[in-house]
């Protein structure tokens, strides 16, 4: 089992709500492109994020910045990082999976609730008793544009051509 799934089998197990964006989610939707990091949009509940941060601690990760896994679920303290440093994604490393990056979003940079009842789901692998949610390819495309970096840029070219080509079908 690959560290990828390995993190999202073990945040399913636990019933962690959550939602796949960036590089995987643009796989999932089709086009293949090399990422080397997991980002995750968790509602931010205070008992989901308690819930998740277990999770990631059980599987070896630690905060990339010098503070502790749990100081994620002070919300002060999360607006002042926020704020003060310009934060976007809290950083997890585990040095257990192979050094993977997990980047879990500070706050919330959709509406949860909304945006997981329009995402695109799949089976995890050949196992089919795990479904996993990923961003759907509008929110996808949007939250691409508003980065603006150029990968994410060069994402959104390839995401159009797949939309295109979904909408072709369709009609």
């Amino acid at each position: 089992m690959d560290a990828f799934t390995q993190v999202l089998s073990a945040l399913s197990n636990r019933n962690v709500r959550f939602i796949v964006v960036g590089g995987v989610a643009v796989n999932a939707h089709g086009f293949q492109r090399f990422t080397q990091d997991l980002d995750l949009a968790l509602d931010l509940s205070k008992e989901n994020v308690e819930v998740a941060l277990e999770v990631f601690e059980g599987l070896g990760f630690r905060p990339r910045v010098p503070v502790q896994m749990a100081d994620f679920l002070n919300l002060e303290l999360r607006k002042k990082w926020i704020s003060e440093k310009g934060m976007k994604v809290f950083t997890l490393i585990s040095d257990r999976l192979n050094g993977l990056i997990v980047d879990i979003f500070a706050e919330d940079p959709f509406p949860f609730a909304e945006t997981l009842a329009k995402s695109f789901t799949d089976d995890l692998g050949a196992d089919a008793a795990i479904t996993i949610p990923f961003l759907d390819l509008e929110s996808l495309i949007a939250m691409k544009i508003e980065s603006g970096r150029p990968n994410d840029l060069r994402d959104v070219e390839e995401l159009r051509l797949l939309q295109h080509e979904i909408t072709k079908r369709q009609s």
